[in-house]
């Protein structure tokens, strides 16, 4: 989290098509969001998370914005001319959210 303002100057001194400027910035959101999904893992294992355990839906609930940013990412690279606006790629995170728990409610 330390380094997010420092892939934030190097975007925006880079210029906001440049592609290594981009790859940083999104990929350090990404890895921080993935480590904290990793620290999660291991306090559940652990025991140290209070609250009931975690269901599909949780789990749904905890990787779609992982997921959604690493779209980002994809699409940030592949089109560098939209700059940081494929982040908005993250306003579908309820939508996909939602979509998930009705398809695990249907299963069962």
């Amino acid at each position: 989290m330390v380094f997010l303002p420092v892939a934030t100057v190097l975007y925006v001194s880079a210029g906001k098509h440049d592609r290594v400027a981009i790859a940083v910035y999104l990929g350090t959101v990404a890895a921080v969001m993935f480590m904290s999904r990793i620290e999660e893992t291991i306090l559940v294992r652990a025991g140290l998370r209070s609250g009931p355990p975690l269901t599909r839906a949780d789990l749904w609930v905890e990787t779609t914005p992982l997921f959604l940013i690493s779209v980002a990412l994809i699409l940030a690279l592949a089109f560098p001319t939209l700059g940081l606006w494929p982040v908005l790629v993250l306003l579908l995170s309820r939508p996909v959210i939602r979509l998930a728990a009705t398809v695990t409610d249907r299963r069962r």
